[in-house]
């Protein structure tokens, strides 16, 4: 016999001297003689032990940013402190669940003797369970949870565990475990799901009429909701809270309520310790702000997962996001994503995989998705051939027609534009996104030597650099939005990737970072001011893909990395989206919201560099004349020469291809040297000045273009065929 357990019961004498605690101890105590001794863990432990059915993505100041389920078997959620949960909620549950619950050491002998009456009348044990009871049973299932009527057997078990818990943890935190812990409507555990999950609604921030309601729910959680607003209203009325019969629609109403996903919006102000200056005001209920990032966790980890996200940073940039590409939907554009990197620590500050509103794939992560770099590709090449001292910043590149004779047959880069425009300094072309001297540059230092550096900067998925060939240059292959943010990231850093391994020298990452910071350099393309043009340093670039299919702005400050995409996981192509007009805007935007409270300056640049006027040269390439004398020689040499037409190549054949629509079948007619008075004349047809290149329609059969003067004088002429 364990005379032991006699002791788990003395509270019962101390606390109580009437004739019911004197009855009840020697009913409990017989059993108890031949009862197992029970050991539970500390409050920490079994807090500890609690597991969520939810991923729960915090940011780096414990801010919750999204939910994503990981275990279908429950619902539950992250574990609450009593503080957490209102006191008319405390003032329901203990009301209509234990009301003697802070006099009574486990065990409520009025309620409790009732029961065991009722039990051997043969009515059922009815009641009687304090809150401690109901815990210890739900802890331990063998006391009898689960909504079946118990044993007397059982119900003594239940007395006996319920007291032996009280001698190890307080009142205090049995309620709050109960209230973290108890079964309710449906799959749900604990009432912070069931306020979510029911009302999209905060524990700490449900009213008192849902704080009845869930009251009524705890002893039938799935009774129906015409009872449950039943009980609700008999509830409100025992405790005085002065709700008429009127109110019993509402009560029913709430009851109906069900929200299929949680807010993370509500989940905000589960944390008593958030500064009230940081919360969001205006967050929509049912935004998803980090869905993606959260999606990476789903099936490895539950409960809170602390990220280095911000959430002020995250959210703004899914709003630019939102409305920016609904400002663009007429274009045909529903797909877009936004990164942001901590130059300094290297953390992901900001994920946006996409946007559900509008998205066409709504749970594709669109930063680790594949899609073609465009010009993007640029400054890395750029940055290789100033290392290798090919070229310096004012080196003159010639932006002009170009024929590369290749195993397939011919490849004519051209720009974005149709239009060439000579002679460029090197710091020009880049920032200006010119392709021909891009493609110049590559034949120079070799493909295989730029595919190699761009295998360096960590870039996946990559074929061999056979298969780009030249077009390398122009951004032909497929990168992730994560691999090319991460790569402007090392430029940043003085050509350091995130493992420390020198990628670039800092001296031509500080040149490249220069030339891309210059409004002026890119102006011939895209002028004096847009999106790129900021009121403190930065450096950006921007691609577009061939038939507008992928739209990139990647660049940083002192401070941030800051990576943008949009288009259409189909595939399809946008209409007249550039990376200038559609991906810039909403990169201007997030790096504006970044600065709001700091500046960017530009930073010192190394020792090793020499700097003429407003560009800096590796010690021993820099130019000993001023370089703007050189290229103005170079165009007035230009406009010297004799007129001649560089475009098309006398008896070339061009093949008409039926699979191309006919309004992108065109042939650019182009001249160099002095072209003034000159005209364009296509089989005795007048088609306007020669001093511009002109852009004509593809038709079939053969063609005689020529240079003439007004007095209809031929300059030159050549022909060609279409098939």
């Amino acid at each position: 016999m364990k005379w032991k357990n006699f002791l788990i019961y003395k509270s019962i004498l101390i606390k109580f001297s009437n004739l019911h605690s004197f009855i009840l101890l020697f009913f409990v105590s017989i059993v108890g003689i031949y009862s197992t001794e029970r050991t539970f863990p500390s409050y920490n432990e079994y807090r500890s032990n609690f597991t969520s059915s939810e991923a729960i993505l915090l940011d780096r100041n414990g801010i919750p940013l999204q939910s994503i389920r990981t275990d279908f078997q429950k619902r539950s959620y992250i574990w609450l402190e009593l503080d957490d949960f209102p006191s008319y909620l405390i003032e329901a549950i203990l009301a209509t669940e234990d009301k003697n619950y802070w006099d009574h050491p486990g065990v409520d002998t009025i309620a409790l003797l009732t029961s065991l009456y009722s039990g051997l009348r043969g009515w059922g044990l009815r009641g009687g369970s304090t809150i401690s009871m109901q815990l210890v049973s739900l802890m331990d299932p063998s006391l009898g949870s689960g909504g079946t009527k118990r044993t007397v057997a059982q119900k003594i078990r239940q007395i006996q565990a319920a007291s032996a818990l009280e001698e190890v943890w307080s009142k205090e935190q049995i309620l709050t475990a109960y209230l973290n812990v108890i079964p309710l409507r449906g799959e749900k555990i604990g009432v912070p799901i069931a306020s979510l999950q029911i009302w999209n609604t905060a524990s700490k921030a449900i009213d008192k009429k849902m704080c009845l309601l869930i009251a009524s729910m705890i002893r039938a959680p799935n009774a129906s909701h015409k009872l449950i607003s039943e009980r609700s209203f008999r509830l409100s009325q025992k405790l005085n809270w002065n709700y008429t019969e009127y109110d019993l629609k509402t009560f029913t109403e709430l009851s109906l309520a069900s929200k299929s996903k949680l807010n993370t919006n509500a989940t905000h102000s589960l944390d008593s310790k958030h500064n009230s200056k940081s919360e969001p005001q205006d967050y929509k209920q049912g935004e998803n702000l980090a869905f993606h990032y959260a999606n990476q966790f789903a099936s490895q980890k539950s409960g809170n997962v602390k990220t280095t996200l911000d959430f002020p940073f995250q959210k703004h940039a899914y709003d630019s996001l939102r409305k920016n590409l609904s400002l663009i939907q007429d274009k045909n554009v529903k797909d877009g994503a936004v990164l942001v990197l901590d130059n300094k620590t290297g953390e992901v500050l900001v994920y946006v995989g996409g946007v559900q509103d509008f998205s066409s794939a709504k749970y594709v992560d669109a930063i680790q998705s594949f899609r073609q770099a465009g010009s993007t590709l640029k400054p890395f090449l750029y940055a290789l051939a100033i290392e290798k001292k090919y070229i310096t910043a004012t080196s003159i590149l010639l932006d002009a027609p170009l024929d590369i004779d290749v195993t397939r047959g011919m490849y004519r880069p051209s720009n974005y534009d149709k239009e060439f425009v000579g002679p460029v300094f090197a710091k020009q072309a880049l920032a200006s996104s010119l392709n021909i001297p891009a493609v110049r540059l590559v034949q120079m230092i070799g493909v295989d030597s730029f595919f190699e550096r761009i295998q360096s900067l960590g870039f996946q998925n990559l074929k061999d650099s056979d298969y780009y060939g030249y077009s390398l240059a122009l951004g032909t292959l497929d990168v992730s939005l994560w691999d090319l943010t991460w790569a402007y990231w090392t430029l940043a850093n003085s050509g350091k990737d995130k493992m420390g391994k020198s990628i670039y020298s800092p001296d031509s990452s500080f040149i490249v970072s220069n030339i891309l910071s210059n409004r002026m350099n890119r102006s011939l393309t895209f002028g004096l001011e847009n999106s790129l043009s900021t009121r403190y340093w930065t450096v950006a670039k921007t691609g577009t893909s061939q038939d507008m299919r992928d739209n990139w702005c990647v660049g940083y400050s002192n401070h941030y990395t800051v990576g943008v995409w949009i288009g259409n996981f189909s595939g399809e192509p946008m209409h007249n989206v550039t990376g200038i007009t559609g991906a810039a805007p909403i990169w201007r935007e997030v790096m504006d919201y970044l600065h709001s409270n700091n500046s960017s300056q530009e930073p010192n640049p190394p020792p090793n560099l020499k700097q003429v006027f407003d560009d800096y040269y590796l010690k021993g390439t820099e130019p000993k004349l001023n370089p703007m004398v050189s290229i103005q020689e170079l165009q007035e040499s230009n406009q010297n020469q004799s007129p001649k037409i560089e475009y098309p190549i006398d008896g070339m054949i061009v093949a008409y291809d039926p699979d191309i629509p006919e309004d992108f079948q065109k042939i650019l007619f182009q001249a160099k040297g002095n072209t003034q008075g000159l005209f364009w004349n296509l089989n005795d047809k007048v088609l306007g000045d020669a001093t511009k290149s002109h852009s004509w329609h593809v038709q079939k059969g053969k063609f005689k273009l020529q240079l003439i003067k007004p007095n209809n004088q031929i300059i030159q002429s050549l022909s060609f065929e279409v098939r």
